[in-house]
């Protein structure tokens, strides 16, 4: 596309993702202390792919559960094109905890417990029906279907939030119970429905009446006020369900983890079971939710047909990104020894290529300048690029043998012979690193 003077970049339609390298930079950061926090749990990382088998993704999001099922999810995935004759159909991945039950189905011995994390792209659509892309990170303890686990993995959350430097995080937990208590929920909660229909909002009414669980993003006042008084999942636990929940509830403020009970806290897929959570950060109308799960037991056979029990969380790393580099978290630091160069004139390209063919064999990174340009513009660029040392390339010092050296943080300069430019930089680098 060719722009001309007062043209306007076009606008992009999808909300796709491209980091420039100081954003580059950060995401490496951030991700290293994530891999460390992660193996200390002793949490190892696999590779999704990006493709996924759409009857696998539908089968896991719109499951028959408790007699309802959720469209709306399975109609946010991206499908890309149908590939054989049986209309087997690709789709971008939506989340990961579906392909992670089926790889382990498939792979994973059935009487142990995996420990297993993911990084990367998921895509959906957005509330405007257009593809989005978005960043999350996903962690899965498979294989455990007790209250320790679901400790660990809460804990897990909230010790990776504050490793990041995102500060005190606030624990938000709720319970779905097991399906006799969903089911009694579930009765109750159309009834409410029901009587309420002529107050609430379309949107409202037709997804709740379809699944009652689904996270509320109705905006509308009324609404809220009024859903604030229906039926509490938490009031139907059993007493298997409840007697639990406590000893969860007791395990989290032992360990000093602050969490407000929010019996409102619902998810947008219909998998879950028993323990549902959140991770926030501040509170009321700056309230900003950065991650949560939960467990979800019965999914594994919904897919596979095996059972698994299983609990898990995802993080927002979109968000926490934003947040992070507002707050300077992360920032790029140019703490790695290089040497700029610049050649006077093409003449001297092959003599640059040389020289820099040997530093790179002593592990020394170079920046390239720009021919021509004046020494003292160089030296600024050199600066910025954060450089150390920089070596001016010049017709006449190159026929005499020699090369000009200017030590950017001694601010000194010298000539050197062109067989001494490997010590030079050496003796240089380790001066300026303290090695």
């Amino acid at each position: 596309m060719n722009l001309k003077n007062g043209d306007l970049m076009p606008e992009h339609s999808y909300n796709f993702h491209h980091f420039m390298p100081a954003d580059v930079w950060r995401w490496k950061m951030i991700e290293s202390e994530i891999d460390q926090v992660l193996a200390l749990y002793d949490y190892e990382e696999i590779r999704l792919s990006i493709l996924q088998d759409f009857k696998i993704i539908n089968r896991g999001i719109s499951a028959p559960k408790d007699k309802f099922q959720t469209g709306e999810a399975v109609d946010d995935t991206l499908t890309l094109c149908a590939v054989d004759n049986d209309q087997s159909t690709i789709s971008l991945r939506p989340e990961g905890t579906i392909s992670v039950l089926d790889y382990a189905a498939q792979y994973l011995a059935e009487d142990e417990l995996h420990r297993l994390y993911y990084h990367g792209p998921m895509f959906r659509k957005d509330p405007q029906g257009k593809p989005q892309e978005f960043y999350q990170l996903g962690v899965e303890l498979l294989g455990g279907s007790s209250i320790l686990s679901e400790s660990e993995v809460i804990s897990l959350g909230i010790r990776l939030c504050k490793s990041l430097g995102l500060g005190e995080v606030t624990l938000k937990l709720n319970n779905f119970g097991c399906k006799g208590c969903r089911q009694e929920f579930i009765k109750e909660m159309r009834k409410f429905l029901a009587e309420c229909e002529s107050e609430l909002c379309v949107d409202c009414f037709a997804k709740l009446s379809v699944n009652p669980l689904e996270r509320r993003r109705c905006e509308d006042p009324k609404c809220l006020q009024i859903l604030s008084q229906g039926p509490k999942i938490t009031d139907y636990l059993c007493d298997s369900c409840n007697a639990d929940f406590v000893k969860l509830k007791k395990i989290q403020a032992n360990l000093g983890h602050s969490y407000r009970m929010d019996p409102f806290l619902y998810k947008n897929f219909s998998y879950y079971n028993g323990t549902v959570f959140d991770f926030v950060l501040g509170q009321g109308d700056n309230e900003i939710i950065i991650g949560g799960g939960g467990r979800y037991d019965e999914l594994s056979e919904q897919i596979t047909g095996k059972s698994m029990p299983a609990v898990g969380f995802y993080l927002d790393m979109d968000t926490i990104f934003d947040i992070l580099k507002q707050r300077s978290v992360y920032e790029p630091q140019n703490g790695t020894f290089a040497v700029y160069l610049f050649a006077e004139s093409s003449s001297m390209d092959m003599m640059l290529l040389q020289i820099t063919h040997e530093l790179h064999a002593l592990g020394v990174r170079t920046v390239f300048g720009i021919n021509g340009d004046e020494l003292s513009q160089q030296m600024q660029r050199a600066k910025r690029k954060g450089c150390s040392l920089l070596f001016a390339i010049r017709d006449q010092n190159i026929r005499d043998g020699k090369i000009l050296l200017y030590n950017l943080i001694k601010e000194h300069q010298e000539y050197i012979p062109l067989s001494d430019i490997s010590n030079a930089v050496l003796v240089a680098r380790k001066a300026i690193n303290n090695e």
